[in-house]
């Protein structure tokens, strides 16, 4: 079988993987995405129930790669408002966007919605081939170039091979790069409610004593309640019907937004974190999930994933107009260097978050206690988590 030859392969089609594909492509590059799921996944994704909030930065990337119009024809829901609450405090640690020149902190865009308008992008842009239903059997790489082996026993060489291939990341594992895994023994459900009374675009994040509740705003009088709770208690939840359900949201929320009724389907994750020891190799390097994948606590996540097609799109451009191999190992180490530096800091303050906030000992109690007299006394500290919920970037 002949072998194909691009400059840049993409194994993973997720919304990152699209993402660096365009970011890619407008610097003149060949992009070959590489997916094992069939291509009408992505035309017409199904809700998974994620609800995922962009930071002014993402939007204007998002912007930048021609996505954001498809994205903004769709009804989306903002938060201009955070409140954090913890069990044993009346009041609230509230976040605004003021201070740092923005109307809001974050759109609320669905997951499902970001990877179709990305898709539809995608697949008229004449420099990037889609290849569904293959899957990657083996990756080898060295200093100036690697290919792919798929299941069908074509090979694919490139001059940088990318792995946005989910947290468990089978191309990251080919490589032979070690990842720190965090397991927080708990089950995350998703559930889109409509409720009685307005939400003024306010979330809330509230940490109650054997659960964590958050509820984000939507399009209308809809809002994403995101409940987070011992497995077993998850499993005994998935079994209550809708109405059931949606009152013990309704209850557990102390009918802040009125009567709830169920408004889409509910969706399970476990929850885990995992950080990649290195986020590159030779003529490889790691994006989105897999090379960070974060608790949803701070919504980073995919923020992170976009950071990342920021960072190598941009150190791409630079490395062409020097007229120098944009693949270089150096330029990579650079990539590996910066991504470290704007992931690494947050992703070990959200795991400490995490655990603290659902932790029941007496020790864990004080911390909290100490942490919100901390934000609300110290203004620095409180502008530092302003600026990294809105994370205004270049927009």
């Amino acid at each position: 079988m002949k072998q194909h030859k691009t400059d840049v392969i993409i194994i993973g089609a997720g919304p990152v993987g699209l993402a660096m594909a365009l970011g890619l492509s407008q610097q003149g590059l060949d992009c070959t995405i590489i997916e094992k799921k069939p291509g009408d996944k992505y035309a017409e994704p199904s809700d998974d129930g994620r609800e995922i909030a962009l930071t002014h930065r993402s939007v204007a990337l998002l912007k930048r790669l021609g996505v954001w119009e498809a994205i903004a024809r769709h009804d989306l829901g903002q938060i201009k408002t955070a409140h954090v609450l913890n069990r044993r405090f009346a009041s609230p640690l509230s976040f605004t966007s003021e201070g740092t020149g923005k109307e809001r902190l974050s759109a609320m865009v669905p997951n499902a919605v970001i990877r179709k308008s990305l898709y539809a992008v995608v697949r008229d842009v004449k420099n990037i081939t889609l290849q569904f239903e293959s899957e990657v059997t083996a990756v080898s790489t060295h200093a100036n170039g690697g290919e792919v082996t798929l299941d069908n026993g074509q090979t694919i060489a490139a001059r940088l091979i990318i792995a946005a291939d989910s947290r468990v990341s089978p191309a990251r594992q080919m490589m032979g790069i070690d990842v720190e895994k965090l397991d927080f023994k708990k089950t995350m459900i998703l559930a889109k409610v409509a409720h009685e009374k307005p939400h003024n675009d306010t979330a809330h994040e509230w940490f109650q004593a054997d659960r964590t509740l958050a509820i984000l705003p939507l399009a209308g009088q809809h809002c994403s309640a995101v409940l987070t709770v011992e497995h077993e208690e998850a499993e005994e939840l998935l079994q209550l019907d809708d109405t059931a359900y949606a009152a013990r949201i309704e209850n557990w929320f102390e009918g802040r937004h009125g009567k709830m009724t169920m408004a889409g389907p509910r969706n399970a994750y476990p929850l885990g974190a995992n950080y990649a020891k290195s986020f590159y190799g030779p003529s490889f390097i790691l994006v989105g999930d897999a090379a960070v994948g974060m608790h949803p606590v701070t919504a980073h996540g995919f923020n992170f994933g976009l950071r990342g097609v920021e960072t190598l799109s941009d150190i791409v451009a630079g490395a062409k107009r020097r007229r120098q191999d944009w693949a270089a190992p150096a330029l990579l180490a650079q990539y590996n260097r910066v991504q470290r530096l704007a992931t690494r800091p947050l992703y070990l303050a959200t795991n400490f978050i995490a655990t603290l906030y659902t932790r029941r000992g007496p020790l864990s109690v004080l911390a909290r206690q100490g942490l919100h007299a901390l934000a609300r006394k110290v203004p620095f500290a409180r502008q530092l988590i302003n600026r990294q919920l809105v994370d205004a970037g270049r927009s």
